[in-house]
């Protein structure tokens, strides 16, 4: 055997520590050890050895303990003698930790005796022992500590006592041999020894407290811990207070003596230390503090090579609990809070003990926490090369506020705690600053909210001194502020990893400092409110003073944000009777605004302190006069710095803001007239921009709904009046709206193809013409959405104001993305030409959609950054639009083909239920109006969609398909809906599974384009290639494009994007049956339309197995809809009948093997029941041809899921049955049937539908239900 070869084992070691053995040498010996290991650790298997021997196990570990004392007893200058000592010392703690239990009494004392002998001899060996070996030997004795105090007959103690162990009687073996024992071993090396083996004896050595030990041991040893701590914590201090006078007695010694007793010292404070920390975060305070440990930790915290150790026991003991003690007995609700106390305090005595320690703690960390803040090269420090100790530090002092900062209440030493608490928020990095987060947030909530059960007297827990909540605001406005950076590859570097790091840090911190203000202003407004007033005032001031300074912008940002979230946090009357914000808004209102002319962010932060204090009845009329002069203030100049436009939409738009506000609106009601005279007249004089214009229509279409429909209606033709006369014009008409040349000549750039050599284009005339078309679509899009979003929220017919422009609306817009269509086309490509990428991505979206941008850097600035400043692309916002580029051609097309989208979802929805109101106005609905147009709109869905990229179909379906579907009503279903899904559904399900084919199988997604200078200067600054960027892109749209086409076929199934309709009326009942529609469009077509349907109903199943989550789960909520219109199958071999036992089953089960998949699992395993219930004939082929599945385990299931009723049972017998089977089959079995990716032809009669008759795809309306193709004009 292995373990009696000592010599074999010894030179394993010997072979093993060598790096220059053969390989296959050092194998064979690394053989020998791991025998070695697994015969220590009782996991070894006997082979020969005939029948057991009952004193085999002792007989090996008596031979296991002669090979340890051989490896231990290696000296210097012997081979490898380290490592053998270290190797015994692991062997010899295998065998106590894994085999005391059995090892017999004898043996067990041996044991003992030896490993305290090995303690002994290292504390009186001549040669200093490596750490190595101490530690080792440490966690050694401790192990067996361990065992011994908790063996049910402890060792030497004699039998335990009857009845529950008593940890204070003789049987604790810690206080009546491990401490005799360790405390008497001799030398400075025998305290070091001593402390390191109290330090492990609470833990293991991976942390957690007392690993591989029984529950009933870790009770037992925790009790006798507890008992013994008193002695523990009083060795601990004595060692701390005897050495580190040594140490530093020795440290004046000069010569070579003094320097060796000084490292010997030293490593013995450093374990007393670990020792306390061992204990610290569950000894009672009042222990530490009376033991003298908590006073040693404060001395050693001036001394750097101790303060993080010594701190980190103080934050231990900092993060023990105060409970409070309440005046009524049980804590009632609204009991007063008298004092608190330590939660293990029972005793007034005790009481003021806890009181007094948890004080001796904050006198500890308070002495040197204001030493390091006094010095700026120390503060400074805290966050760089001594950033550990700064962190806990400041940990500490958040902790300890936390738990006691009631016990400084009314003392000066509360205001030196805050104030160097402010110190740390103050720090530089933000790291630091973020760890104080917590104490804040906690101060807020106990000091200043505090308990709003009793209306009279709100609970304090605290009370802060005066003036310290605005001291606290100048701090939060100061580091509010977004730092200042050369390039977007700057940042402090010695606080932060990385450029990603510094952006994501510092951005968190001003949104933790966000959330403070939020909470300041809840509780005390108005004095919030005066430090936003004594900010602004003065930076206002400095501006009229220094017009021309540029350093002000910045901290004006970050105190108009303080204000804006002051105010959006309080509620709408503390706001309104602010007398702070009143004195606020006078000011603003007399500022002289010409000196601010030229400087477009104090507009910006201007308008926004507007925005946050105007929008109530007394203040609204003022307000937005201000806002209009400021408009008003460029009129006659020929050009505006394309800079300032952004703050002039932001000022218009902040009109429109305020007069939203239901405060605001009746106010602003009496003076619509005024407001509609001086908007007409700004733009009559062009002093403002057509954003800027649509912006204030908006805001009188707000003012004037609440005079009824017949005003609406006249304010809405005065607004369009403009946009209706140049649309309605035959002439503009016809040259531009003819085909997609004529559209291109009209609002093309000159490197169009079919522009490039025509010299009768005028670039600067198309320039106008696509800013006024493009902003005149806007505005009826705009105004669209804002009346039917009162008709949602205020339930008000204003959305009938639309219905009499739907004769010169509809027909241009239809016309108009007809042709944006058809440049998508070949044919249409080859009239762009060059500009044919203006169909594509921008590159600002392009590095949205990648997460390209840092944190807190616009899309726009960072593109325009990293393409060397010569890039500048085109905002939403259109300026830049009249410029001859492709940025402006490709801002105007995808801005007007998104609009048009809108509006057409938006008008498809409005529909007049009252038929007496109907027949008054001649109204329905948007259906039976525009049956006529059919065919155009036809037109515009199909035409082209092929050639649309994955974003444009998306927003297609999204904008206007979905809304269409949704509120068709169901007399019109037939018309409409069979005309349009059939072959939109088919298209979608062809293109959705070749594209996932090509991304399943590694294919590259479309074609690659060569890359412009743009992109590859964008990708080297970002690190993404330009290759990989389109793949990401190809990806992204899409699963966004595959999720859009799951909502409208959850709204042909159920009524809604998201299936709740028919899922809640299936928990609510039979009762709820009535609120349901009479049939789904699905249920009409299974029988009208049924190709359609089996085109849905392929796409459905195979979307099943496309690793996308919300994908997966929209399809397995149609499934669930699409057996439930089924009927059970008895043996007939129907078409749905066959499709759903076979592609839905193989579809559900393979998408069991997705992790995209995990979240609704339960869902896919009830299709699954319901599948295999229904279908049962069907579906046993299929199940049977599974690995480990035959006729009995089938008849088992079959029977058990007719005795188990509950719903959980019953997938859970799902789960197992495929779970027989293997996961690896089941994917194998997805990738060889591809579920799906062909359209059944399925009839009528397989849905059991009441009409057998099924019409072929396309020829659903008959000639005679409708017009034909007629011109709309």
């Amino acid at each position: 055997m292995v373990v009696e070869g000592h010599e074999q084992v010894r030179l394993a070691v010997e072979v093993v520590s060598d790096p220059l053995q053969h390989p296959e040498v050092r194998l064979r010996a690394q053989n020998v050890i791991d025998e070695v290991k697994s015969i220590a650790s009782g996991s070894a298997e006997r082979e020969g050895e005939g029948p057991l021997d009952p004193s085999y196990e002792t007989k090996q570990a008596e031979q296991l303990l002669s090979l340890c004392a051989s490896l231990i007893a290696s000296q210097a200058p012997a081979k490898a003698y380290l490592e053998k000592k270290l190797f015994g010392i692991s062997v010899l703690q295998q065998l106590v930790t894994q085999q005391w239990t059995d090892l017999p009494e004898p043996l067990r004392q041996r044991t003992t005796l030896y490993i305290v002998e090995c303690c002994r001899s290292l504390c009186v060996s001549p040669e200093a022992p490596s750490y190595a070996v101490k530690s080792k030997l440490a966690v050694l004795f401790a192990d067996m500590a361990r065992y011994m105090s908790t063996d049910p007959k402890p060792s030497g103690a004699g039998q335990a006592p009857a009845g529950e162990f008593d940890p204070k009687g003789p049987g604790n073996a810690i206080k009546t041999y491990v401490l005799p024992e360790i405390t008497t071993w001799p030398g400075a090396r025998g305290v070091e020894m001593a402390c390191l083996v109290l330090r492990w004896l609470p833990e293991g050595t991976t942390g957690t407290v007392v690993e591989a030990l029984p529950a009933k041991r870790k009770r037992t040893l925790l009790k006798v811990l507890h008992a013994a701590l008193p002695e523990i914590i009083s060795f601990a201090y004595q060692a701390l207070d005897k050495y580190y006078a040594a140490l530093r007695q020795a440290e004046g010694q000069d010569n070579g003596g003094g320097q060796a007793q000084a490292e010997e010292c030293k490593h013995i404070v450093e374990a007393a230390l670990s020792l306390a920390l061992a204990y610290a975060e569950w000894a009672p305070m009042a222990l530490m503090h009376q033991s003298g440990i908590v006073n040693a930790c404060g001395i050693l915290m001036r001394d750097k090579r101790f303060r993080e150790a010594a701190c980190d026991v103080l934050r231990q003991q900092s993060a023990c609990k105060l409970k409070p003690v309440f005046a009524e007995e049980g804590g009632a609700p609204n009991a007063k809070v008298v004092q608190q106390v330590s939660s293990a305090a029972s005793t007034q005595a005790s009481i003021e003990d806890a009181k007094a320690a948890s004080r001796a703690v904050f006198e500890a960390f308070s002495g040197p926490c204001q030493e390091c803040l006094a010095s700026p090269q120390e503060y400074a420090s805290l966050g760089v090369e001594n950033m550990e100790f700064g962190q806990l530090l400041c940990e500490t002092m958040v902790l300890w506020g936390k738990n006691h900062v009631k016990l400084l209440e009314g003392s000066e030493h509360l205001s030196i705690f805050l104030k160097m608490m402010m110190a740390f928020l103050q720090h530089s990095n933000a790291n630091v600053a973020l760890l104080t987060i917590d104490f804040w947030m906690f101060l807020v909530r106990e000091s200043l909210l505090g308990d709003t059960s009793d209306p009279v007297e709100k609970r304090r827990l605290l009370r802060i001194p005066d003036g310290f909540v605005g001291a606290l605001l100048d701090v939060i406005v100061s580091k509010m502020q977004k730092p200042v950076l050369d390039t977007l590859d700057d940042y402090p570097a010695e606080y932060y990893e990385s450029v990603k790091d510094f952006h994501e840090k510092t951005a968190a911190l001003r949104q933790r400092l966000v959330d403070i203000s939020r909470s300041l202003a809840k509780s005390a407004p108005e004095e919030v409110f005066r430090a936003c007033l004594g900010n602004l005032e003065k930076m206002f001031v400095h501006i009229q003073q220094n017009p021309s300074h540029k350093g002000i912008e910045i901290p004006l940002e970050a105190a108009v944000h303080l204000l804006f979230v002051a105010s959006g946090a309080t509620s709408a009357e503390a706001v309104g009777r602010s007398p702070a914000l009143e004195a606020l808004l006078a000011k603003l209102l007399n500022f002289p605004l010409a000196v601010m002319a030229n400087r477009p962010v104090v507009i910006m932060q201007f308008v926004k302190c507007l925005e946050s204090i105007g929008g109530h009845s007394h203040r609204i009329v003022p307000a937005v006069q201000c806002l209009l002069t400021i408009l008003r203030s460029d009129a006659g100049q020929l050009s505006v710095p394309e800079e300032k436009h952004a703050a002039r939409q932001q000022a218009a738009t902040t009109v429109l803001a305020l007069a939203s506000r239901e405060e605001s609106g009746p106010a602003l009601f009496q003076h619509v007239s005024s407001l509609m005279e001086q908007t007409q007249e700004m733009w009559n004089q062009r002093a403002i921009r057509a954003g800027e214009r649509n912006a204030l229509y908006e805001a009188v279409l707000v003012v004037s709904a609440g005079a009824g429909l017949e005003q609406l209606q006249k304010t809405l033709e005065w607004l369009w009046s403009e946009t209706c006369q140049h649309f309605s014009s035959p002439q503009w008409q016809e040259k531009t709206l003819t085909d997609a040349v004529a559209f291109l000549k009209a609002i093309g750039v000159k490197q169009c193809a079919c522009l490039a050599n025509d010299p009768s284009f005028d670039p600067a005339k198309a320039g106008k013409e696509r800013v006024e078309i493009y902003h005149g679509i806007q505005l009826i899009e705009r105004l669209s959405r804002r009346l039917l979003k009162m008709k949602r929220q205020k339930n008000i017919n204003a959305w009938l104001a639309v219905i009499p422009h739907f004769k010169w609306t509809i027909p241009v817009l239809v016309r108009i993305l007809r042709c944006i269509h058809f440049l998508a086309s070949p044919e249409g490509r080859k009239l762009l030409g060059a500009c044919e990428s203006v169909l594509d991505l921008g590159e600002v979206e392009r590095a949205f959609i990648l997460g390209m941008t840092p944190h807190g850097v616009s899309p726009a600035h960072y593109v325009s950054a990293t393409a060397g400043g010569q890039f500048v692309p085109s905002s939403s916002s259109s300026i830049g639009m009249e410029q001859d580029n492709p940025e402006s051609l490709r801002t105007f097309l995808r801005g007007m083909r998104d609009s048009i989208y809108q509006y057409l979802g938006i008008v498809s929805q409005i529909k007049v239920d009252d038929n007496n109101l109907a027949a008054s106005i001649g109204f329905k609905s948007f259906f039976d109006t525009m049956g006529s147009a059919l065919n155009e709109f036809y037109a515009l869905i199909m035409e082209n969609l092929e050639y649309q990229d994955d974003k444009s179909t998306r927003m297609l379906i999204r904008g206007f398909i979905c809304p269409l579907v949704k509120s068709c009503p169901q007399h019109c279903w037939r018309q409409w809906l069979g005309t349009i899904l059939p072959p939109l559904l088919q298209h979608m399900h062809s293109r959705l599974t070749a594209t996932w084919h090509q991304f399943l199988t590694g294919q590259r997604l479309g074609t690659a384009r060569s890359a412009t200078v743009q992109q590859q200067q964008i990708a080297s600054a970002s690190g993404v290639s330009t290759e990989l960027g389109e793949e990401m892109l190809k990806e992204t749209s899409m699963r966004e494009l595959t999720r859009e086409h799951l909502s409208l076929v959850l709204i042909v199934a159920t009524g809604d994007e998201v299936g709740h309709t028919y899922f809640q009326h299936k928990k609510k009942g039979s009762s709820a049956a009535a609120n349901l529609p009479s049939a789904t469009i699905f249920q009409w077509m299974v029988a009208e339309c049924v190709q359609a349907a089996s085109s849905l109903l392929a796409t459905t199943v195979a979307s099943l197995t496309w690793p996308d989550t919300d994908t997966g789960m929209k399809s397995i909520k149609a499934c669930r809809i699409v057996l439930g219109l089924t009927q059970k199958s008895a043996g007939e071999l129907g078409s749905l009948q066959s499709f759903i036992a076979g592609e839905m089953l193989t579809a559900c089960m393979s998408c069991l093997t997705l992790t995209s998949h995990a979240d609704f699992q339960a869902e896919i395993l009830l299709v699954l029941r319901d599948i295999i219930t229904r279908h049962e004939v069907l579906v046993r082929p299929m199940l049977l041809g599974l690995p480990n599945i035959n006729e009995q385990v089938l008849d088992g299931f079959h029977q058990a899921m007719r005795t188990k009723n509950s719903e959980k049972d019953q997938r859970n017998l799902v789960r197992k049955l495929l779970l027989r089977s293997g996961g690896s089959e089941l994917k194998a079995l997805a990738k060889q049937h591809s579920p799906g990716s062909k359209i059944p032809q399925l009839q009528s009669q397989d849905f059991g539908a009441r009409n057998p008759k099924a019409r072929p795809l396309l020829d659903t309306v008959g000639s005679q239900e409708q017009s034909p193709l007629q011109n709309l004009f």
